[in-house]
């Protein structure tokens, strides 16, 4: 059980951290590579949630 809740936690900051790269991404490189680093972070999500 223990691990489980570890390893929730990581993908929660994984998440947090990618959605702070999208961020970061658009005001650098423009909204084309935010909603590209978003729709891998999407995949990434649905497949942890199978």
């Amino acid at each position: 059980m223990k691990e489980s809740r570890q390893a929730q936690a990581g993908i929660t900051l994984s998440v947090r951290a990618t959605k702070l790269l999208r961020d970061h991404l658009i005001k650098e490189k423009g909204y084309y590579y935010g909603l590209m680093s978003h729709y891998i972070n999407n995949l990434l999500i649905k497949e942890l949630d199978k």
